[in-house]
């Protein structure tokens, strides 16, 4: 080891560049003091391509995980320019593989927020995960007389820690967005008038990156053409087989609007919203969905946050830390006084702001 320690300190400092994995840079690190220190803090963007080509099980699944730890970055970059949205949005029709490529290309994952995602894998992320899986998944089908205790029951093809990350990438690219309307009554995040999570992108990421054959034969059966927003071209994850089949997709966008209308998911949020004060009052006029505009937007803020927003659901230290910001959107929200505009979509609407709820209806056609 001494002679290798005798290596120039610019060859040293670029080894990780050439690993192939982030166990090689753990494995090394941990061979002497010297070895940790020099890879203490690796180049971030190193960190990502070789977390990438991982198989440990933090990272399980890859594409998601990862993609969700940086999603928020990705966002700050679209936000640079129209340029990069539209790149962003020709990425999303890959898939989750496409935007996992984009933030190969411009974020990083630091050895330390690593650590912080490895602490709250185990604390936080599964704990949610095993919750949302007891709403919809293997757990909810397990139980004891399903078909007769279940709420508005069916079976849907779901995979719980799918749909986790799923939301946690959604509240990681909009998240910017919705925190500049409600802190500046504006969803511009760039110095140059760009909106990163405007109805058009929310869709793109929605259509490709949470798939869902539901979407796909929803605009097949309807025998004319469909609106733009909700086409669906047949690449990334719809591209055909050999044969002219679809490989299998869950049903990841029922999945999700299921878990948003289930009252055992949404009672854990409730307490959350507690926090910051009563909710509001429910005047939409509407029997499938009571709940009032401002209620829609207070609702759709405390879920969509991340990975970081998920600490929410602890019920101690992390509901806490946020308590001060819940407090803060609320009062904001209670001082609106116009409604935030609708987008039409043939029988359909969403908000301009983020709305998952809404955006996840312009494709399977659901009340709201």
């Amino acid at each position: 080891m001494g002679g290798f320690l005798n290596l120039p300190k610019d060859i040293l400092i670029s080894l990780p560049e050439y690993m192939e994995v982030i166990e090689d840079l753990i494995n090394l690190s941990a061979t002497c003091r010297a070895m940790r220190e020099l890879y203490y803090d690796p180049p971030p963007r190193v960190v990502l391509r070789l977390c990438s080509e991982s198989n440990v099980s933090l990272f399980r699944p890859l594409r998601y995980f990862l993609v969700a730890a940086v999603s928020e970055q990705l966002a700050n970059w679209a936000s640079k320019s129209q340029t990069n949205v539209f790149a962003l949005q020709d990425c999303c029709k890959e898939g989750v593989d496409g935007l996992l490529d984009l933030c190969m290309e411009h974020c990083g994952l630091s050895i330390a927020h690593l650590r912080e995602l490895h602490v709250l894998r185990s604390s936080t992320f599964d704990v949610v995960i095993e919750f949302i899986d007891k709403c919809y998944g293997s757990q909810c089908y397990g139980e004891d007389d399903f078909w007769d205790t279940v709420e508005d029951v069916y079976t849907i093809a779901s995979d719980a820690q799918d749909h986790f990350y799923q939301l946690a990438i959604y509240g990681g690219l909009f998240g910017p967005t919705r925190r500049a309307y409600l802190e500046k009554g504006t969803m511009v995040t760039g110095s140059n008038g760009v909106v990163v999570g405007g109805v058009e992108t929310r869709m793109e990421f929605i259509k490709y990156c949470i798939p869902d054959l539901a979407a796909v034969y929803n605009n097949e059966s309807s025998g004319v053409p469909v609106h733009p927003l909700r086409h669906i071209d047949y690449i990334g994850p719809y591209k055909k087989t050999s044969d002219g089949r679809f490989a299998p997709i869950k049903d990841n966008q029922d999945a999700l609007m299921t878990c948003l209308k289930r009252k055992k998911f949404s009672k854990y949020w409730d307490s959350v919203r507690l926090l910051a004060g009563p909710d509001f009052p429910d005047d939409s006029g509407d029997v499938w969905d009571p709940a009032g505009w401002k209620q829609r937007i207070w609702q759709t803020v405390i879920l969509c946050h991340g990975l970081d927003g998920f600490q929410m659901m602890d019920g101690g230290k992390g509901a806490l830390r946020w308590q001060p910001q819940l407090i803060k959107w609320r009062h904001r929200i209670e001082n609106m006084t116009e409604a935030e505009k609708r987008v039409q979509v043939e029988y359909r609407w969403t908000y301009e702001f983020p709305w998952l709820r809404g955006d996840l209806n312009i494709l399977l056609g659901w009340g709201h």
